[in-house]
């Protein structure tokens, strides 16, 4: 009879501390912590309507990535598509048909562009944060760029980190844009200032929650183009690469649509980072 008390105790005991370890594990999940199944209030986004827009491009490409011990060749089909919806943008940047040269390094290479490839989601600044920020004149500027206050990365090996941006950046045009009124903004050349702080880490080597680094966002014209505008991440290339940021973004708009787009990518390759470009033509 003691016994079996006892087995009884025993068994709720375990019971509670394994409701109590779920619950602790599900605490520690992005979902609870709000940042990837918000509730958007369209009151917090009354400035302008330009919400809502898909924009796909792609190209095959052949390209060589170099380090101080490696030389390869790479051909993939590449893919960078844009999904802007009340309160966020999402981004994907996918490749198939990968082949790599010479073809012991093509592990190495895939691992590389696994790092800085999957989805991203941008949440835009609220009227809230963008009214706090000074750059942001008359003209609403944010009706023509997407100005982004954190950013959350899902890589392609499961791990998932979330960088809140102080003070909120510009990180790509609105398809709809007024060109007028960005080449106002950008003139011949804009940079803020920008720090970048870690505010989920999931499964991602070396970037723990509170990871903190500064850096600067740079916007400029493309000369002897109309309507191609360059957004540059200066971070140095270790928080580039930690963060899973791209280095550049590079759009050109005509008549309401983005129609090409070039990626500027920092990819760890043999304990060192390599640079690649990637240009890409809307489809």
């Amino acid at each position: 009879m003691l016994f079996g008390k006892y087995h009884k105790l025993s068994v709720l005991y375990i019971l509670i501390l394994t409701w109590f370890a779920i619950g602790c594990e599900g605490g520690d999940s992005l979902d609870d912590l709000g940042y990837q199944s918000e509730v958007v209030d369209a009151a917090d986004y009354t400035r302008c309507s330009e919400s809502i827009f898909t924009e796909s491009f792609a190209a095959q490409l052949e390209k060589k990535i170099t380090t101080s011990t490696s030389n390869f060749t790479v051909t993939a089909d590449f893919t960078h598509s844009l999904s802007g919806f009340l309160g966020e943008v999402n981004i994907v940047n996918s490749y198939a048909n990968l082949a790599v040269e010479p073809i012991y390094g093509k592990t190495t290479v895939k691992q590389g562009l696994d790092r800085s490839f999957g989805g991203k989601t941008l949440y835009t600044a609220k009227d809230t944060e963008i009214e706090g920020i000074d750059y942001v004149g008359d003209e609403k500027i944010d009706c023509h760029l997407v100005i982004v206050s954190r950013q959350n990365s899902k890589y392609e090996d499961g791990s998932q980190v979330v960088v809140e941006f102080d003070p909120a950046i510009p990180m790509l045009p609105f398809p709809t844009g007024d060109k007028a009124v960005i080449d106002a903004f950008v003139g011949n050349g804009w940079s803020q200032a920008v720090t970048a702080k870690v505010i989920y880490s999931k499964g991602a080597q070396d970037i723990a929650t509170g990871l903190e680094v500064t850096g600067k966002v740079v916007i400029s014209s493309i000369a002897d183009t109309d309507g191609r505008y360059k957004f540059a991440f200066e971070f140095s290339q270790v928080d580039v690469d930690d963060f899973g940021w791209l280095q550049t973004l590079d759009y050109s708009r005509n008549s309401d649509e983005l129609t090409n787009a070039t990626l500027g990518l920092s990819i760890p390759i043999d304990g060192e980072i390599a640079s690649l470009e990637l240009p890409l033509q809307a489809q």
